[in-house]
C-alpha cells in the first residue's frame, strides 16, 4: 500500500470479496434445498455478507471523498498525516455499518418464512428477465466484428496474443513514414546571391 488511496482501495476490495463469498453461499443454500428456515436463522447465516455490504457502501463514499480532497485542497492533501487522515475517513464507513447490521437482527423474527413461489418459478421469471440483457451482451462482440474493420484486427491480434509485437512494428513504421513524409514535403531552399535578388527587383519595377 503505496498511498492512502491504494489502502481505502484494498479495504473496498475485502469488502468486495466477503460480498462474492456471501452470495456464493446463499447460491449453494438454494442447491441445498435450504428455503425455509426463520428471519433470524436467515440472518445470522449471512450477517458477515450484510455486515461487508454496508461497510462497502461507507468505503465507497470514503474513497469518493479522498478523491475529492486530493483534487480540492492537493496542498493540505499531503500534509496530512496518513494514520489519523485513514482513521477520520473511514471511522464512518464503520459506524455506518454496524447500526445497520444491528437494525437488520432486532427487526428480523422468529416466524417460519415460507417462499409463496417454487424455485422452478423463481428461476423461470429471472430467466425471462436476464435473457434481454444476456443477448445485448452476447451481440455486441457480433455487431463490432461485422462493422468494424479495427475491432476485427484487434480481436485477431488479442487472440493469437501478439498484439505487442504488432504494436512495436506498426509503432516504428508510423515513426518511420512520418519522417519519410516530413522529409518529402519539405523541399530543399534555394538561396539567391543579393546582387541578382537586386537585379530581379528592378526587372519587376520597369
Amino acid at each position: 500500500m503505496h498511498t492512502r488511496c491504494h489502502v481505502l482501495i484494498g479495504l473496498l476490495a475485502i469488502t468486495d470479496m466477503v460480498v462474492c463469498f456471501y452470495y456464493s453461499t446463499l447460491r449453494i443454500f438454494i442447491f441445498m434445498n435450504m428455503y425455509n428456515m426463520t428471519n433470524s436463522e436467515c440472518f445470522m447465516r449471512g450477517i458477515y455478507g450484510l455486515f461487508a455490504m454496508n461497510a462497502q457502501a461507507g468505503l465507497t463514499l470514503a474513497l469518493a471523498l479522498d478523491r475529492l480532497f486530493a483534487i480540492v485542497k492537493p496542498a493540505s492533501y499531503r500534509n496530512w498525516q496518513a494514520k489519523s487522515y485513514l482513521s477520520f475517513i473511514c471511522a464512518p464507513a464503520t459506524l455506518y455499518a454496524i447500526p445497520m447490521t444491528m437494525y437488520g437482527y432486532f427487526s428480523s423474527s422468529r416466524d417460519l418464512s415460507l417462499f409463496l413461489r417454487s424455485p422452478t418459478v423463481q428461476k423461470t421469471i429471472e430467466l425471462w428477465l436476464v435473457w434481454p440483457v444476456i443477448i445485448n451482451s452476447s451481440s455486441n462482440v457480433i455487431i463490432y466484428w461485422w462493422r468494424s474493420k479495427e475491432f476485427r484486427k484487434a480481436f485477431v491480434r488479442i487472440l493469437f496474443a501478439n498484439d505487442v509485437e504488432i504494436l512495436k512494428r506498426s509503432t516504428v513504421w508510423s515513426k518511420g513514414s512520418r519522417r519519410r513524409t516530413i522529409a518529402g514535403s519539405i523541399k530543399p531552399l534555394t538561396v539567391l546571391p543579393y546582387s541578382r535578388f537586386i537585379h530581379n527587383e528592378k526587372d519587376e519595377f520597369r
